[in-house]
């Protein structure tokens, strides 16, 4: 918009000055009047010296322009051969100079009505330019009371939008504070219940422990009597029973192998025994005997000691717990402190922030208006350089001025204008490309500012119900507790408290997990295995993580082969049941379902397994087999859910064979059980109620098979029919 308004100045300007020549030439154009007269008055130059003569002469022009219309062309190039030979002839050297400055003139005004003659008339073109001259004083006036209004409403605009700018960073930084308050305050509340949860419990197990002191007073001090007048006789017993306590500390794991090599020894004793004779044997009995003796003395003597260890330890955690929350409180208070500080010297470096940024766009604003005007300065002042060179080349050469060379010069006078018309339309066009990209990246800006509020405000939205839960939920338990904490659940609370301290380490999921696959992975004895598959398939039952440390340490490959070398032995279906189980809840959790399926040879071996227990049930051996088949078509269908999979699968002709055939064995097996049970019931009248056969219902309830740590109404348990069992598998594969 500046840029048009700088050109319009411009034509202005030029407009002004052509009239000022004109003007001044008016008394040469009368006298070139008089001397063309008797040429003829409808000749080219007399036309244009009356239309020459200025502003005085602007009517009689109007008047008589209409008339020379249709005439006009011919009369130009007449005209002006005329006044060019009466200059050359009866004017002096000077005179010539301003006939062609004044022939110029003439020319550039023919140029502008020809251009124009198309649409308007000469004499409104001249009326306009007064109009426009007579109108400029006022458009200024208005104009400037428009740039004041425009600057008064965009400053408006500004400090409004700077306002809102202002109110949104406040209110989200008000959110954020009053979050990290809540979330603090929360986490006060949280450590404030758990002490005093602790507390209470302390002081309940206090009151107990006075209760039993009052109660055994007297069996306890004979207790002490008895234990300080056999002290002096078992002090050697007593250094030994210290140094088998170290080691049990030190060496808590290592009690199962002690228990296998005393074993083992007495098995190799006893063989030497056997090997020596009746009275090595006789004397080894009875050492044997002595020493059990001795181990169950000091096993009770150390439980004795034990059970007083374990008392002072527990008041000494106690203590150690009040200790350590009232160093984190003044721990987190300091915590909190410093983060208050930091979070206001955020937000100050923030504020400081979105000012310098406000501050560089106007600067580039502003960079940007002085280039656009010192661009446009630039090019008036190479067209005022080219005018002035043009002007004085032309008087180095009017000596010998010809109508060939006014004739060139306006060519490339016309040229010029073309180019600058060219120059005029690319820089419009690229302001209005700038234009449009403002906008569209406003526009951007407007849908991504939007979509951050609504992600925003869903988020809080989300968190605000979170929280109601939370709080409803601990209200919920706080009321249930307050009205059913009756005797019979304190107790089963603190029989479960002393439960979980009393845990050994051992006994742990991670632990039972890496035992587990350090078993599986290393040892290959039956019994080894089974005992590892056992204890897979309940940390795999109970725990995700486990499911995740399983498929990262390559036991499920390690699984399949040996699944593959099984026989229908009752021992290795056993291993095979075990191992189908804990295939199947490792392939239930989705993170680990493709750690199954990658197996090599997955859906063979499973296939085979369907096919070499599928006995009817009855026996021992078919029961087992039974649940084999099931718990194979379970982990089939659950590894099978998804459509790459099923169509993978699906692409195997012998694959869908090998179910189909199954299927239709498994079918025909159910419908001769139902007869024979339907035969049975008419053979035995004895029986009052009527036997009503039962009939698998196909139904895709693949995707409610979750594992068991995912507590869902909608879940549902492990299939115990064959036929219904087939049957997912097939609905599964989409096999009609």
């Amino acid at each position: 918009k500046s840029l048009l308004i700088i050109l319009a100045i411009f034509r202005g300007v030029k407009v002004r000055r052509k009239l000022r020549n004109l003007s001044q030439a008016n008394t040469a154009a009368v006298a070139q009047q008089s001397a063309s007269r008797p040429h003829g008055t409808e000749t080219q130059c007399g036309a244009g010296s009356s239309s020459a003569c200025g502003i005085p002469k602007w009517r009689r022009a109007s008047l008589v322009g209409c008339s020379q219309e249709a005439e006009y062309p011919q009369r130009e190039a007449a005209g002006t051969t005329q006044k060019a030979f009466c200059e050359m002839v009866t004017r002096e050297l000077e005179t010539q100079m301003r006939a062609a400055l004044r022939i110029q003139s003439f020319l550039q005004m023919a140029v502008q009505q020809r251009r124009f003659i198309q649409q308007k008339t000469a004499a409104l073109t001249l009326q306009r330019y007064f109009r426009t001259w007579q109108t400029r004083r006022q458009f200024l006036s208005y104009r400037k009371a428009a740039v004041v209004l425009q600057n008064h409403y965009r400053a408006l605009l500004s400090a409004q939008r700077q306002r809102q700018v202002y109110l949104q960073i406040r209110s989200s930084v008000i959110i954020i504070q009053a979050r990290t308050r809540g979330f603090i305050q929360k986490r006060k509340f949280q450590k404030i219940k758990d002490s005093t949860i602790k507390i209470q419990a302390v002081w309940r197990s206090y009151k107990a422990r006075n209760y039993l002191h009052k109660v055994k007073a007297a069996c306890k001090i004979q207790a002490w009597y008895r234990y300080w007048k056999a002290r002096k006789e078992y002090l050697a017993v007593l250094k030994a029973v210290k140094i088998i306590q170290g080691c049990f500390h030190t060496k808590r794991e290592r009690t199962r192998f002690l228990n296998v090599r005393a074993s083992t020894i007495i098995i190799q004793r006893k063989w030497r025994a056997t090997l020596a004779g009746r009275m090595a044997r006789e004397h080894f009995l009875m050492m044997k005997r002595y020493r059990a003796a001795c181990l169950i003395q000091a096993n009770f003597r150390r439980y004795k000691r034990r059970q007083v260890f374990l008392r002072q330890k527990s008041a000494a955690l106690t203590i150690q717990r009040y200790i350590r929350a009232r160093k984190a409180g003044a721990y987190e208070r300091i915590k909190y402190l410093e983060l208050k500080k930091s979070t206001v010297v955020l937000q100050a470096l923030v504020r400081g922030w979105l000012v310098r940024k406000r501050i560089l766009e106007q600067k580039t604003k502003t960079r940007l208006l002085h280039f656009t005007a010192a661009a446009y300065y630039h090019l008036s002042a190479l067209r005022i350089q080219r005018a002035y060179k043009f002007h004085v080349a032309l008087k180095n050469a009017n000596k010998q001025v010809n109508s060939v060379i006014c004739i060139q010069r306006w060519f490339r006078t016309k040229l010029q204008q073309k180019r600058f018309a060219q120059k005029y339309h690319s820089i419009i066009n690229s302001q209005h490309q700038v234009q449009e990209r403002m906008s569209q990246e406003n526009r951007a800006a407007s849908v991504i500012q939007k979509a951050v509020r609504h992600f925003l405000l869903h988020k809080k939205q989300e968190k605000f119900n979170n929280g109601i839960s939370k709080i409803q939920a601990l209200w919920r338990g706080y009321s249930w507790r307050k009205k059913n904490d009756c005797t019979k659940i304190k107790a089963i609370r603190l029989s479960l408290q002393l439960v979980n301290r009393e845990i050994r380490e051992e006994n742990k999921l991670y632990k039972r997990t890496a035992l587990a696959l350090h078993y599986l992975l290393t040892y290959k004895h039956l019994s080894a295995i089974l005992e590892a598959l056992k204890h897979l398939e309940v940390v795999t039952r109970l725990s995700p993580l486990c499911c995740e440390n399983m498929a990262q340490s390559g036991a499920v490959s390690k699984i399949f082969v040996l699944i593959r070398s099984c026989n229908r032995s009752v021992p290795c279906m056993e291993v095979i049941r075990y191992a189908v189980q804990v295939l199947l809840n490792v392939a239930k959790y989705e993170k680990t379902t493709a750690a199954v399926y990658d197996a090599e040879n997955c859906i063979d071996t499973l296939l085979d397994l369907l096919q070499m227990y599928r006995e009817k049930p009855g026996d021992k051996v078919a029961d087992k087999g039974g649940s084999i088949f099931t718990k194979t078509c379970c982990l089939l269908a659950v590894l099978l859910k998804t459509t790459n999979r099923a169509s993978d699968v699906r692409s195997r002709s012998k694959v869908v064979d090998r179910i189909y055939s199954l299927y239709k064995l498994t079918a025909r097996k159910h419908k001769m059980n139902t007869e024979r049970l339907l035969y049975k019931q008419k053979m035995n009248s004895s029986i009052s109620i009527p036997f009503i056969p039962e009939t698998p219902v196909r139904t895709r309830i693949v995707s409610r098979l979750k594992p068991d740590w995912v507590l869902r109404r909608d879940k549902m348990e492990e299939i115990t029919n064959p036929l219904q069992a087939i049957q997912m598998v097939m609905d599964t594969l989409g096999i009609p």
